[in-house]
């Protein structure tokens, strides 16, 4: 869980804190779900959507990108830093977004083979709703979550 008060509301997150954002983004570059993300499509997802993120000492920790549609939302990105990882950060961003109101659906799609991040979405309230086959550039699935 957040150790600090800086860390107990996450700060909206904007244009100036594209570097920090792709900072994560590239620590987990191993993994094929980040892979493919560019810095312009950073900068592009929190023109046109919005971020939450905890931050400690000023520096980025964790955070969750999303586009507010009337009916739903839809996460586009969300990433912990890995020194930072098993402390309750996501669910508490993922717990943050499900509070918003008059959203019916909020939807995620994960690899099939990032099995944490999986139980995470599972433990916050997220159900699989179905597969896109072949979708990452390691030729793996993408499971679509949904959460009412």
């Amino acid at each position: 869980m957040p150790e600090n008060k800086s860390e107990n509301k996450p700060e909206k997150l904007n244009l100036t804190h594209v570097n920090s954002v792709f900072e994560i983004v590239e620590a987990h570059a191993q993994n094929p779900q980040f892979s493919s993300w560019k810095i312009e499509q950073v900068r592009s997802e929190l023109q046109s959507g919005h971020g939450l993120g905890f931050l400690q000492n000023e520096k980025l920790i964790a955070f969750i990108l999303y586009k507010a549609f009337d009916s739903h939302i839809e996460i586009s990105l969300l990433a912990t830093h890995p020194e930072r990882e098993h402390q309750g950060l996501m669910r508490s961003l993922l717990g943050q977004v499900r509070e918003f109101k008059p959203v019916r659906e909020i939807w995620l799609e994960v690899h099939e083979n990032n099995l944490r991040a999986r139980q995470i979405y599972e433990k916050s309230g997220f159900f699989i709703v179905g597969r896109r086959f072949s979708y990452y550039p390691d030729g793996g699935a993408a499971i679509l979550y949904n959460c009412l």
